[in-house]
């Protein structure tokens, strides 16, 4: 399974892009994949395919097909203030690392330093916790608006980011 990613946040009614790699000698057919939840059921058919209508909660997301089966843990808020202030999961920060390069400077002063703050998470705090920065970057892959933004080039905030 390619995506989604292990633990990945969503907000209710957000597309959740669900793609599945094929491997082997001989070339298959990717409408013989079935993809489910354990609190949805079945969500469709193919190697590449979109939902949008999961249910809030934490979900087992399979793809089975060919004999196999893969699956990952998916979790679905009800709104973008309750993802916010959720910690995102490993490797949506492995995926904020790849996609933004950030340079982390320390200041001189007693709590001007990253390292004093290594794990906190609370998106209400003003500690300097890399995990936040982290979590506040994401949520902008999340964040949708009415109309597209006039300096992004019809791009979402993340993606011109």
């Amino acid at each position: 399974m390619k995506s989604p990613l292990r633990n990945e946040r969503f907000v209710q009614g957000e597309p959740v892009h669900l793609v599945a790699r094929v491997t082997g000698g001989q070339q298959a057919d990717g409408n013989a994949l079935k993809w489910s939840s354990n609190l949805d059921g079945a969500l469709g058919r193919g190697a590449d395919i979109t939902v949008s209508k999961l249910s809030t909660g934490t979900h087992t997301i399979k793809v089975a097909g060919f004999g196999a089966t893969a699956a990952r843990p998916v979790r679905i808020f009800p709104d973008l203030g309750d993802l916010y202030t959720a910690r995102p999961a490993p490797a949506e920060i492995a995926r904020t690392d790849k996609d933004v390069s950030l340079s982390w400077i320390d200041g001189t002063g007693v709590d001007e330093s990253w390292s004093a703050y290594p794990a906190a998470f609370n998106q209400q705090s003003t500690d300097a916790s890399k995990l936040v920065v982290h979590a506040k970057l994401d949520v902008l892959r999340h964040q949708s608006f009415s109309e597209p933004l006039p300096f992004a080039g019809g791009k979402p905030i993340y993606d011109f980011f």
